[in-house]
């Protein structure tokens, strides 16, 4: 599956269809500058922004808790996996105390 646009070409955003979009609607949008995304339910998707860099041990720890869970075809519970972590790990620092020299 391509998603995306050409090489170069600046991303106008990601843009979520459904998957029987037909591949004229998802051509346009990519020639657009989106990063097309088909998924079966476009309003489950969750859009996670951190405010921190993913860690690699998350990354790491996800795909060998789905490796080990479903074998080599555990890609949704990798992704919920690094999910839930990415979400600790953003509770725990925007729960942080401010230091006092922070502006």
């Amino acid at each position: 599956m391509k998603t995306g646009s050409r090489k170069g070409a600046k991303s106008q955003g990601v843009l979520v269809l459904p998957t029987n979009t037909d591949e004229v609607t998802m051509k346009a949008a990519r020639a657009s500058g989106y990063l097309v995304i088909p998924c079966d339910d476009p309003s489950k998707v969750a859009m996670l922004s951190p405010s921190s860099v993913i860690a690699s041990d998350d990354l790491l720890m996800s795909a060998m808790h789905a490796v080990k869970r479903c074998g080599y075809n555990g890609a949704e519970f990798f992704v919920e996996e690094l999910y839930r972590r990415m979400k600790i790990r953003e509770d725990f620092a925007s729960s942080a105390p401010l230091r006092e020299d922070s502006p």
